[in-house]
């Protein structure tokens, strides 16, 4: 929270000195980023939650919590908007955001440690009724800590090469009013979905699902298959149509499709023992990290070089990834009824 707040007080001088603004913009991000702000806040959230719920309360939990940064979202992108508007940009970067996240961080600091002695007496009676993956840990040699350096300069030079020099100028400044309909629709629906729809389909889940964690993972795993074909039919609907009603509906169909991130950290938190869901969470955060910092630049590339041609290939790309991941885990599905069958049968 604290270099969230660092990142916010720079973003005030992307205002006062234009000259300057586009590298005070970078620095800004690199310091939110370095500090884990938004990633480390989600980690936390999620462990925090596993430390106070049983494991087939998580699911609906962790749809909460991706409720409250998707009521952000769409609270924020009205709010933003209307006091740009009435108040203008300078009153947005240098009170509003800085006083919110100043506000935030003030609430951080009071909320109390949820891993006591007593909690964690607790969570390890209930673990018998999970599935516990044993975590070990290695240390490296000095042979393969050379090889990963020399493998990330590597990969960073590879990242380097994608990153376009330029882009179409002021692209989306004709559609910047139907982009904050757009975010504010996916907010909104996102926020609907996961404190409604999700606890209504955890409903219909098998009556055993309560007191077996095995039928509760492959509940979830259903979920998670379901969210992510959703998913990819937004991004191949975004393909076919126009910035406007096409994306307005994809932004709300989209939200359908979240589900499949709670439900598949449902699953992670209950495969682990409790004092290894933090650690284990993290490790899941930061693929989503790794991949959240790729794809803009990939996609950014390939829409520069297919503007002109074929200007959706961005959006079918990503479809085709995502479709490609629901099959991954409909394999995993399969992989886990068969183990289910096997139990039955000894």
């Amino acid at each position: 929270m604290i270099g969230m707040s660092i990142s916010n007080v720079v973003l005030v001088f992307v205002r006062l000195n234009k000259d300057a603004s586009l590298h005070l913009l970078y620095l800004a991000v690199i310091i939110e980023g370095a500090t884990g702000s938004g990633g480390l806040m989600d980690i936390l959230s999620h462990a925090y939650c596993s430390d106070l719920t049983l494991p087939e309360e998580r699911t609906i939990i962790f749809g909460r919590i991706m409720a409250g940064s998707y009521a952000g979202l769409a609270i924020g992108s009205a709010l933003g908007g209307i006091a740009a508007e009435k108040l203008g940009l300078n009153f947005v970067f240098i009170w509003l955001s800085p006083g919110i996240v100043i506000l935030s961080t003030i609430y951080v600091m009071l909320i109390p440690e949820s891993l006591t002695t007593e909690t964690l007496t607790k969570n390890r009676s209930n673990q018998s009724q999970s599935t516990v993956i044993q975590v070990e840990s290695s240390q490296d040699t000095d042979a393969k800590k050379l090889e990963r350096l020399t493998f990330k300069a590597h990969v960073m030079s590879f990242i380097k090469g994608l990153t376009p020099e330029t882009l179409p100028n002021r692209l989306a400044g004709k559609h910047s009013a139907k982009l904050g309909y757009i975010f504010t629709i996916a907010g909104t629906s996102r926020l609907l979905s996961m404190t409604f729809f999700l606890p209504y389909v955890k409903k219909l889940a098998p009556h055993d699902a309560l007191t077996d964690p095995v039928v509760n993972i492959n509940y979830d795993l259903k979920l998670v298959i379901a969210g992510l074909f959703i998913e990819s039919l937004t991004f191949f609907l975004y393909g076919i149509t126009p910035v406007g009603e096409g994306f307005y509906l994809g932004a709300a169909l989209s939200s359908l499709g979240s589900i499949f991130g709670p439900a598949s950290r449902g699953i992670v938190s209950q495969s682990v023992a409790p004092e290894l869901i933090g650690e284990t969470l993290g490790t899941y955060a930061t693929l989503e990290i790794i991949a959240s910092t790729l794809a803009p630049l990939v996609g950014g590339w390939l829409y520069g070089i297919t503007l002109e041609t074929w200007p959706s290939a961005v959006f079918h790309l990503s479809g085709l990834i995502v479709l490609f991941s629901c099959a991954s885990a409909f394999s995993v599905f399969l992989t886990h009824n068969k183990a289910m069958r096997s139990t039955q049968t000894m």
